[in-house]
């Protein structure tokens, strides 16, 4: 239903003084009912209450937590945001909010700040831990915070319904996709969005897709008319496993416009993805400029959009752009849609002839970031 239709969850100004949240979705629609429900949940309870949000991937989890971080802000004096794909790399994350509320002790290891933390947020009131992509209940059994303030988990396993209590999310209910198209294209029309979002299935992650593609310039007609086609494809073919096929549809084609107009970057993504989700250091991209000389493409894969030749040049990383963060990495549901390995066309004669040529580049990339070793 549209945002406007439904009254507002109180929610005061300002930011707590201990606060890592990354930037809120300003195009936020829906999910009132939900957001509701995790609020009234997280209140209910007198020691530390932990919520957990789980479902398919692309289906709003982590946009739900951050609204609900950034609209119940000021209820808490803080709010520590962690990326929990990596259950080893939670003591990592706790130390470092343990320096920031200034209680880890210098020379002191992960695991005894990890304690430390714990038991200073057993005894304190009005914080709240956000574990975003924990995908590993039985890895956190003694790394859940106790004591009276809030975890909030997302996860695609349904595993924690098992530990604590939790949300299922579903797609969007009827009614919100076609608010969400409308608003993020003024000049859509409510049957092209019903008809737009037919194909997408309600399904969030899809929707910002499409939308975005359409906002640079594609008619809404026109992108339904490639969904069908790059759907029915991806069905022969077999959509990626967890994922459904119009999510993959949506990621192709959003591929393809990019391919277009900044051909390096998509080399570059589809390097990210072949390299999965995980961080990747930027300084093994940096030092390997240039060296992968070409990754092959097939022009009859479709997965590879409107390739013009059996070859792309490899993208040419400037090593002095500027990036906010020592690594990088595609999100997992845009690493499990994008296409990353193609069968080559031919051998090439300047690689080992058995690897397919993202492998090769990720050789490269790899062995840049551990000189002296295969």
């Amino acid at each position: 239903m549209p945002a406007a239709s439904v009254p507002r969850l109180p929610g005061g100004a300002g930011l707590p003084e201990v606060w890592n949240v990354p930037r809120r979705n300003p195009h936020l629609i829906g999910r009132e009912v939900t957001m509701t429900q995790v609020r009234e949940a997280l209140l209910a309870g007198r020691q530390a209450v932990v919520q957990a949000l789980h479902g398919l991937g692309g289906i709003g989890k982590t946009q739900l937590a951050l609204e609900y971080a950034h609209r119940f802000a000021s209820q808490y004096d803080t709010v520590w945001w962690i990326d929990a794909e990596q259950a080893d790399q939670i003591p990592v994350h706790y130390t470092e909010l343990a320096a920031r509320l200034g209680i880890a002790a210098p020379g002191a290891g992960t695991g005894h700040t990890t304690r430390t933390l714990i038991e200073h947020l057993r005894t304190r009131e009005r914080w709240l831990i956000v574990l975003d992509n924990a995908d590993e209940p039985g890895a956190f059994e003694t790394l859940l915070p106790t004591g009276p303030g809030h975890v909030l988990i997302t996860s695609r396993n349904p595993g924690w319904k098992d530990l604590v209590p939790s949300h299922g999310l579903d797609v969007f209910p009827r009614g919100d996709p076609v608010a969400y198209l409308t608003t993020r294209i003024p000049d859509i029309a409510t049957q092209q969005a019903d008809s737009l979002d037919d194909g997408l299935g309600d399904l969030p992650l899809a929707l910002a897709q499409a939308a975005g593609v359409i906002t640079t310039g594609m008619t809404p007609d026109r992108y339904r008319q490639l969904l069908n086609d790059k759907t029915t494809r991806l069905m022969a073919n077999g959509a990626p496993p967890g994922y459904p096929a119009h999510l993959a549809a949506t990621v192709d084609i959003a591929t393809a416009r990019l391919s277009n107009a900044h051909p390096q970057a998509t080399e570059l993504l589809r390097l990210a993805a072949f390299l999965g989700p995980d961080p990747i250091p930027t300084a093994w991209l940096e030092t390997t400029v240039g060296r992968p000389a070409t990754l092959t493409v097939d022009p009859n894969d479709f997965m590879w959009p409107r390739a013009r030749s059996s070859t792309c040049p490899a993208p040419a990383w400037p090593a002095s752009t500027t990036r906010p963060s020592r690594s990088t990495g595609s999100p997992r549901p845009s690493s499990a849609t994008t296409p990353a390995k193609p069968t080559p066309p031919r051998r090439r004669t300047t690689s080992p002839p058995s690897w397919p040529p993202s492998r090769r580049a990720t050789r490269w990339t790899r062995s840049a970031g551990r000189p002296g070793q295969p």
